[in-house]
């Protein structure tokens, strides 16, 4: 360690500086230049980040010599502020803040009027003739101590709590405090430094917390020694807030301003919705000016013990209180020569500066440009004339769009690959006697459209019968386009030529083979798969699994990559694909049977067929309910004891490593590579335990719709064993599953170790296989810049392809939709403040509190209240966020905008209009929601 630990500022003097970031971090830098260049700043001082590497080494202690640096530390700020700490009526309070050398805006944690206690409560109380400001300010601290020191969580109603007098208020605060000790068994602290002592333990700790940990994974953080600890004099602010001094979502010319009455924490953690302002930047013209209801705020005491006291609708900054704060903008960031976020208070007249740094803007490429984006609309409508027919064309977004939503282009070149004719999904139509037209060999039956699969409703049918005139009639789909979405091809002698009658015989011999072959199949496969074909393919993974591709050349490790793609794609998929084509055609043939057998009696034919079918589904559904794979591949099992500790994380992993979210996308990682997904699922705790005795409830249902059906004894016994063969081919479709991707996790580790020796830094998914037998020609190292041109290139026209909003059902004669604002459902358009800029089309998924969420398995935009940084986590799958408050620099829209996330907030109640499950459709840079289905 340096000789010194502490660094002190305040009145225009520091001993810290920009050139000393990497130990005071960038917030104690930002603090000590603003003192140097006499912008008012609260005095305070700097504990480096070298303690909290200390911290951590020496089994959380501090460094000899360390608490006396701390006490002096504190006995000059006493004698500067001229108030002792934590005593009197009007005692020094301080705000203990974490910085590190990197910005990682709301992933740590802060204490706010540390130093509160009972004693100097009721002494400012009688200073101040306002005791229950005075109580209702502990009640706050007592809560935000609570959860940060020692994770307490208490329910406390602040709203309520707006309607209680001074001794109704310390009656809850000491209802907190006993709370607090039977929690933890011990009591509340009151002595002022042992308050200071474990905010300082409690910042250094959140360095290593799972938000912390996830963003600095995620935002490839490393080599940095800690988090530095800021100790500052509170500000008795009537008002705080935030500004920019420049919009941080599309950078235009502008200063924005959001301001709450109360402490600033109340708008950085998104727990109320501010006052906005916007001002012209060079003028200070007023732009924007609105007046949010304020329902919630984080109290201090003002120094007149009053101040802070504005109505829900009162406008927190008056109109020259505004452009004063403008001008301050324009003179902090005339300082750093930067565009700058900056954190302020009002007290008595005076604004202060709590922090500035320079804005993030997002870098994900600039504003999506009209005219770039009609170009590549034009481009995807012209591609689809091409391949539409004469007859008309349907493309549906079902099927393969459901586990693989938004490939990237190696994804996709090689997922189009494996569903070709030539590949394991065509050869599979074979082996169980179909026979696939020719000419899908290289294309198959999906197109890629706006960045997404579709299925070609024209090619499907010739996927099984490349001579039989099946089809999806245009006219019928037309009417009703969500016949699309689960289609059922027909037959139309129409389309039918000449020829077809001559092949007639040949043809309906051919149709009755492949019904043999699919009845012997489905004696005899079962067996051979788990016994033969599993542990042949899986002797073949495991070798390459032991290979070190390291040693390899990169034509060699292409040709590895080859190899598994080959084998996993072709060989296995041919037959791991077998079982969901089996579990279909029984579950077809016991639809049909038990529809004609539950059909009521007393209608129309057609009416009583959908009746019988809409019965017989139904009850096959309750049939299928409880299946599950074998053991070694039984993931939801998996899951489940490890979330009970039955199973450890490292024999999880053993099982499950290769698989992971989003899995059929191959720039995604594993979770044997990244667990921190994983690692989610186990903090959640585990599910509801599973109901036990299925066996008896399947035997219940199948005996009531034997007798449904009016099934004789004699024939129950083959249909017993019909849908016990129809549960053994579910099970297996998982495990098929499973074991594929054991081999697709071999391709994804090729285009890794390619990517690491060209110095792609993930640029590979965006290359497609041609790409790379021409790129293992070079030597290795960075790759020539064309291919850095060429991912660019890709990257971008796939971003604004992704913008588009496409309708889940295209038609032919109607290519225009692609582009076009589709008609509303549900809940409509919402607006909302814009946080981060972005369009973004996803699932919602709707949560009120972060405690016990189970992840979905697919990306989803959140919806919820607000956020704090325990929702870190959630944000690793999120698409993009909506938020009920919350402004720009709130917790929500920071890590937001750090992540990439398209994110909307200030939308009332928006938790409760919108469901989990309905489509959304954000624009972070209008601030417009969207249901869209």
């Amino acid at each position: 360690m340096t000789q010194r630990s502490i660094y002190f500022f305040g009145n225009g003097t520091a001993d810290g500086s920009g050139e000393l970031k990497d130990l005071i971090g960038g917030k104690g830098a930002s603090l000590a230049d603003m003192t140097r260049a006499g912008l008012n700043v609260p005095p305070g001082f700097t504990i480096s980040a070298e303690c909290c590497d200390y911290f951590y080494r020496h089994e959380r202690r501090w460094p000899d010599g360390l608490e006396a640096e701390v006490r002096a530390s504190l006995r000059r700020l006493e004698e500067m502020a001229g108030r002792s700490f934590g005593v009197g009526g009007q005692p020094l309070l301080v705000a203990v803040r974490s910085g590190a050398a990197q910005s990682m805006p709301g992933m740590m944690d802060t204490l706010l009027n540390v130093g509160l206690n009972p004693d100097c409560v009721r002494a400012m109380a009688k200073r101040t003739g306002n005791a229950r400001g005075a109580w209702e300010a502990y009640l706050h601290f007592i809560d935000m101590f609570a959860r940060t020191v020692a994770g307490v969580t208490q329910p406390v109603d602040f709203a309520r709590a707006e309607g209680l007098d001074a001794n109704q208020l310390e009656g809850v605060c000491t209802q907190l405090r006993d709370t607090y000790r039977a929690k933890t068994g011990h009591d509340f602290p009151t002595d002022p430094w042992t308050m200071l002592h474990a905010a300082i333990n409690a910042v250094f700790a959140s360095w290593h917390s799972e938000r912390a940990l996830t963003y600095r994974k995620h935002h490839k953080i490393d080599g940095l020694l800690g988090t530095a600890v800021n100790v500052q004099m509170m500000c008795p602010s009537e008002v705080s807030g935030v500004m920019f001094t420049a919009n941080p979502v599309n950078q235009a010319a502008e200063i924005i301003i959001e301001s709450a009455f109360g402490l600033g924490e109340a708008i950085v953690l998104g727990k109320v919705t501010p006052d906005r302002f916007v001002l012209e930047k060079n003028t200070l013209a007023s732009k924007e000016r609105v007046i949010a209801n304020k329902m919630q705020r984080i109290a201090t005491l003002a120094e007149d013990g009053k101040g802070q006291t504005g109505g829900q609708g009162d406008a927190s900054l008056s109109d020259a209180q505004v452009r004063d704060l403008g001008k301050l903008g324009q003179r902090v960031e005339a300082f750093f020569n930067t565009p700058c976020d900056i954190e302020w208070a009002l007290s008595c007249g005076q604004f202060f500066l709590l922090q500035a740094r320079a804005i993030k803007f997002k870098t994900a490429g600039p504003t999506i440009d009209v005219a770039e984006c009609d170009k590549v609309r034009q481009a995807e409508i012209d591609a689809l004339r091409v391949r539409a027919e004469s007859g008309g064309t349907v493309w549906s977004r079902f099927n393969l769009s459901e586990i693989l939503p938004e490939p990237l282009p190696m994804t996709w070149a090689i997922v189009q690959q494996f569903m070709s004719g030539k590949g394991g999904f065509g050869q599979m139509y074979r082996d169980l006697g179909f026979d696939p037209d020719p000419a899908l060999n290289e294309i198959g039956m999906f197109d890629l459209i706006c960045g997404r699969p579709y299925c070609n409703l024209s090619r499907e049918p010739r996927m099984q019968y490349q001579n039989l005139p099946f089809e999806h009639n245009f006219g019928l789909l037309k009417k009703d386009p969500s016949k699309a979405l689960y289609p059922q091809a027909t037959f139309n002698p129409r389309r039918a030529g000449l020829l077809f009658f001559i092949k007639v015989p040949l043809l309906f011999f051919k149709m009755w083979w492949s019904q043999v072959k699919q009845q012997q199949m489905l004696r005899t496969f079962a067996e051979d798969f788990t016994n033969v074909i599993v542990p042949r393919y899986l002797a073949k993974i495991e070798e390459l699994q032991q290979e070190d591709w390291s040693r390899l050349s990169s034509k060699e490790v292409l040709a590895k990559m080859n190899a598994c793609l080959s084998l996993t794609l072709f060989d296995f998929a041919r037959h791991s694909l077998k079982p969901t084509a089996l579990t279909a055609l029984l579950l077809g043939n016991l639809e049909r049977a038990f529809a004609a057998r539950l059909k009521p009696s007393d209608v129309k034919p057609a009416e009583a067929l959908a009746a019988g079918m809409q019965k017989a589904q139904a009850a096959l559904r309750e049939l299928m309910m409880g299946v599950h794979p074998d053991e070694h591949s039984d993931l939801p099992a998996g899951v489940r004891a490890l979330q009970e500790k039955r199973l450890s994380k490292e024999e999880f992993l053993r099982r499950f490593g290769h698989r992971g979210s989003q899995e059929m996308e191959l720039a995604r990682p594993r979770w044997a590579e990244d667990s921190t997904s994983l690692d989610r699922m186990i903090d959640v705790g585990a599910p509801p335990p599973v109901k036990q005795d299925r066996d008896e409830a399947w035997r219940i249902a199948w005996l009531k719709l034997a007798d449904d059906a009016r099934l004789l004894p004699g024939q129950r016994p083959a249909v017993e064993a019909e849908l016990r063969r129809l549960q053994t081919y579910m099970g297996l479709r998982e495990t098929a599953k499973h074991h594929l991707l054991r081999g697709y996790a071999l391709i994804r580790r090729a285009l890794l170790e390619l990517d690491r020796r060209y110095q792609l830094d993930g640029g590979i998914f965006f290359l497609t296989p041609p790409d790379l037998t021409e790129l293992v020609v070079l030597a290795e190292g960075k790759a020539p810049q064309i291919y850095f041109d060429l991912i660019e290139e890709r990257r971008r026209r796939r971003e604004i392809a992704l913008s588009l909003q496409v309708p889940t059902v295209i038609f032919s004669d109607d290519l225009d939709a692609i582009g076009r604002e589709a008609a509303l459902q549900g809940g409509g358009v919402m607006q909302g403040v814009p946080l981060s800029a972005g369009v973004v089309e996803a699932s919602a998924w709707v949560l009120q509190d972060v405690a016990g969420a189970q992840m979905p398995h697919e990306p989803y935009i959140l919806v919820c209240p607000s956020t704090d940084p325990a929702w870190v986590p959630l944000f690793v799958q999120a698409k993009g966020l909506v938020m009920e408050t919350g402004g720009m620099l709130s917790h929500g829209a920071i890590v937001a905008r750090e992540f990439g996330l398209p994110a909307v907030a200030g939308i009332a109640d928006v938790h409760r209009r919108i469901k989990s499950g309905q489509r959304l459709r954000i624009d972070g840079a209008t601030g417009t929601v969207q249901v869209v289905g």
